[in-house]
């Protein structure tokens, strides 16, 4: 354990912990869990969810307290643990699978193949027209999303930025946009 040459009382008090002492966790866990708990309902914005994820944040702390050096000081330790358990959090709740306008919509764009070429630039400039068309009757944001993500080939991120909205917004914009325009294909398909 690497800990500064005077010994603190914090450092007597995780040492103690590390080994065991039931009394010394306590003490660590209600030093750190009103601060840890602020921290995270102004991250997560819900009461339920900061509560978990501090209950979370002690339990690993304390699972792997063994692997604390004394390298970095304590409550930043704790503090990593937290950002990473946050960020496991956020992939977890609201990442949306990413999914390509072919496989969303039966465009008929099949790979390259020997057909000819003049063949093959008719096939793209109809279902191209037909994208259009369909984008066409979407909400403008619902439109512009799409456009971002799928005909200028932007991330997640940089449509969010071009847009001015935040990364969740685009992403639930996305899924709602892909929803609406699957359901106006059909239509137009039938």
């Amino acid at each position: 354990m690497v800990y500064n040459t005077v010994e603190s009382a914090e450092g007597q008090l995780i040492r103690a912990a590390q080994a065991g002492d039931r009394a010394a966790q306590t003490t660590l866990y209600q030093k750190y869990s009103r601060l840890l708990y602020g921290y995270l309902y102004k991250r997560l914005g819900c009461q339920a969810d900061a509560e978990d994820i501090t209950q979370e944040a002690f339990l690993r702390a304390f699972k792997y307290l063994g692997s604390f050096q004394g390298q970095a000081s304590f409550k930043n330790w704790l503090f990593q643990i937290t950002k990473n358990l946050v960020a496991d959090h956020w992939q977890a709740h609201y990442s949306h699978p990413q999914v390509s306008v072919e496989y969303f919509f039966d465009l008929g764009i099949e790979p390259a193949s020997a057909e000819s070429d003049e063949q093959q630039q008719a096939e793209q400039a109809a279902a191209a027209e037909q994208l259009q068309q369909l984008l066409a009757q979407l909400p403008d944001d619902y439109r512009a999303v799409l456009e971002h993500r799928f005909l200028r080939g932007y991330t997640i991120q940089e449509t969010a930025t071009a847009l001015n909205i935040t990364v969740a917004n685009a992403k639930i914009r996305q899924y709602r946009a892909l929803q609406k325009a699957k359901l106006l294909y059909d239509t137009l398909s039938t």
